[in-house]
């Protein structure tokens, strides 16, 4: 029994071709990675810094304010006031001297104590009636909006002190201060004025306290973003290689599943094609 040589003889199919690789992206260098990511933290720190110092100050300067409110409260209640007369308005000289002798005393003990840098007594028309400051005594000035808010009102309003003013001309060498405008009453029931100075050095340090525990609250914040943001892209990370996992693994049993269907096929074609006896 022979084999025609005219038969033909089965080739080989090609089950499948490789893919041809894909060229890889184009990956910024390590060092402008790290130089953007520099920029971007100093853009971020440098804004915090900057509203953490703005915020700071503000609060430090309502501290202040509140402070000096509080030391004017309590001079007024505890000094001034017992001692306060009727006779601080009185016509007769020797009866206005010796009311404003007792609160000289009452104000300088109150000096002495480092608290307040400057007292005085006005009376709602805007005359200096008393101050430490003997050379004030006597004169009149203009009262502002704060002032005659506070008399009307009754209550003490609180400021930093414009220095250009006239009236604190003898308080300009002190630097900056905060002044408080407390009103009070006579046991006659006149309205007089109490203004009172403290100085404004220590809202300095006061700002300096704010700022370090606001940069440490920010530094916090800025560590826990940056924890989290790491735990997020390590998770997705974790998920996207697991997804390429189960991809590949179905895609090499697809192909294990073709490669035996075209085994199959190609051995049936080699045995249809057995030679044929003659």
């Amino acid at each position: 029994m022979t084999m025609d040589s005219a038969t033909p003889v089965p080739r080989w199919v090609e089950v499948t071709a490789p893919p041809a690789p894909e060229p890889a992206p184009a990956r910024p260098s390590w060092w402008l990675i790290a130089l953007e990511k520099i920029f971007a933290t100093i853009v971020v720190l440098g804004l915090i810094a900057i509203g953490g110092a703005v915020a700071a100050r503000a609060a430090a300067d309502r501290d202040a304010i509140a402070e000096a409110m509080g030391l004017s409260d309590l001079f007024v209640r505890t000094a001034l006031q017992p001692v306060l007369s009727d006779d601080v308005l009185s016509s007769s000289p020797d009866a206005r001297s010796a009311a404003l002798a007792r609160i000289d005393d009452a104000v300088h003990a109150a000096l002495r104590g480092a608290v307040l840098m400057r007292v005085k007594l006005w009376t709602a028309e805007g005359r200096v009636i008393y101050s430490d400051e003997p050379r004030l005594i006597g004169q009149r000035f203009a009262l502002d909006d704060a002032e005659r808010r506070a008399l009307h009102q009754m209550a003490p309003i609180a400021s930093i002190s414009d220095l250009a003013e006239e009236e604190n001309q003898f308080e300009r060498s002190a630097g900056q201060l905060l002044e408080v405008y407390h009103p009070v009453l006579t046991p006659a029931g006149a309205a007089l004025l109490v203004e009172t100075y403290t100085a404004y050095n220590h809202v300095g340090t006061r700002t300096a306290q704010i700022l370090i525990w606001f940069a440490a609250i920010s530094i916090g914040w800025l560590a826990a973003v940056k924890w989290s943001s790491t735990r997020a892209r390590t998770s997705t990370s974790c998920f996207t290689q697991l997804a390429w996992l189960r991809a590949a693994a179905g895609r090499s049993a697809r192909l294990s599943e073709s490669i035996w269907f075209e085994s199959v096929s190609v051995a049936r074609s080699r045995d249809s094609c057995q030679p044929v006896p003659v």
